[in-house]
């Protein structure tokens, strides 16, 4: 069994196995179900904590400030990561530090977040931003380093402006970079 099918049944297959093997070490008592409970009694508790309305809420606050975070930092991300990959002057400057702050746990700088904004709303979605524009940085200028060289060289010589060339040669050349490191086929 080969080809994208293959692959998903063994991701499935991979699933179900950590599952089975949870459940058995908790039933067994390898595991003290104390410190590890079963496998289905944590699903069946998961359930039950879903049907409360204060859960649900929690939730969609989360998600709220997740999302806000993400739509902030992936733009701005994106805009800094292309400028990277575009002027290698500002390349050679910035890459050292990125890799070194990409470097550092971000866990380290939420008691300054904290500190800085409070609890609440803007503290997560600033720690959040700054845990995920990193990310966002560093892929976008892989994506960029992916482009083929000939195909700029192709768009420029048929004149086509940096915005035609950004829209046309390397969002077209990134997503497909992207949605392959993202497991698609």
């Amino acid at each position: 069994m080969t080809g994208t099918l293959g692959v998903r049944v063994a991701r499935v297959a991979i699933v179900v196995a950590v599952f089975a093997v949870w459940e058995i070490l908790s039933r067994t008592g390898i595991i003290n179900p104390r410190l590890l409970p079963s496998a289905s009694d944590t699903l069946a508790a998961l359930g039950e904590l879903l049907q409360r309305a204060s859960v649900r809420n929690d939730l969609a606050v989360t998600a709220s400030e997740v999302l806000t975070a993400f739509v902030l930092a992936v733009p701005v991300g994106a805009l800094i990561g292309f400028a990277i990959a575009e002027n290698r002057y500002f390349a050679e400057v910035t890459k050292p530090l990125l890799f070194f702050a990409f470097s550092i746990p971000k866990s380290i700088f939420l008691p300054m977040f904290i500190l800085v904004f409070g609890v609440g709303f803007s503290q997560k979605v600033g720690f959040g931003f700054f845990s995920t524009i990193f990310i966002v940085i560093m892929s976008t200028t892989t994506a960029v380093e992916s482009v083929k060289v000939e195909h700029l060289t192709v768009a420029r010589s048929y004149g086509a402006t940096p915005l035609q060339t950004a829209f046309r040669v390397y969002l077209p050349s990134m997503l497909r970079c992207c949605w392959k490191h993202c497991g698609f086929p």
